[in-house]
């Protein structure tokens, strides 16, 4: 985003520091905390961390719409309980036959736990929508036949030569070039997102996010034990 993150939710929870203290605030609207390396086994070997990280979470939970967990390609089990516990999930593939193969396992390692998840698929590189509709079905009927449930369809973003100059520069295309094909991409996927997700309403009765995690936690340990 063009800025970078002097450190990260890690160094945050091992200092007992607060997340407004490594947030980096990218625009009025916008700000992220780096992720670090090590988080789902930091919470294992100290579960005061999981406590401190749930409590911090909350307070940004209040001043923010939305929260999103960026997981790199190939997310392993150290963090299928974060996966498991979220709202909903954003999955994003290539028309590539590696980053099929990728989604589909993590696919099954979350229906595995979690089949009424919400799943939502971003192809991304397409050469055109056509491309990315292609992918998205070959990959949902992969996973309704062998897993029982698949993703559902939220976006396609094709190649473009003005995102290419945004990640040269660092900085975001959607800030850089706001009338390009892929800003104009994103703000549709933006749209849709919020349409397939509705107004959440919280009840009493609901677990939290952090409630979740410690479940999911729990579950995977016994599990793997």
């Amino acid at each position: 985003m063009g800025q970078a993150a002097h450190f990260n939710i890690v160094d945050a929870l091992q200092h007992q520091s607060s997340f407004q203290k490594v947030c980096v605030q990218v625009s009025s609207q916008v700000s992220f905390i780096a992720g670090g390396t090590g988080l789902g086994s930091l919470f294992r070997l100290n579960p005061e961390y999981l406590n401190q990280f749930i409590v911090q979470l909350q307070i940004a939970r209040a001043q923010y719409d939305f929260i999103l967990f960026d997981f790199g390609a190939g997310a392993s089990e150290d963090l299928l309980h974060f996966l498991l516990a979220v709202d909903r999930m954003i999955l994003v593939t290539t028309p590539e036959p590696p980053a099929i193969a990728d989604s589909y396992s993590l696919m099954k390692l979350v229906y595995s736990i979690k089949q009424d998840l919400q799943i939502m698929a971003v192809v991304n590189q397409t050469l055109d929508r056509r491309e990315g509709m292609k992918t998205w079905r070959r990959l949902s009927s992969t996973s309704a036949r062998f897993l029982g449930a698949s993703p559902s369809w939220l976006a396609s973003l094709q190649k473009d030569d003005e995102l290419s100059q945004s990640v040269r520069r660092q900085k975001p295309c959607m800030r850089s070039f706001p009338n390009a094909s892929y800003s104009v991409q994103m703000r549709l996927l933006a749209r849709s997102f919020l349409l397939q997700s509705g107004q959440k309403v919280f009840t009493a009765h609901e677990r939290t996010f952090g409630e979740k995690v410690r479940k999911y936690l729990a579950l995977i340990g016994r599990h793997q034990g």
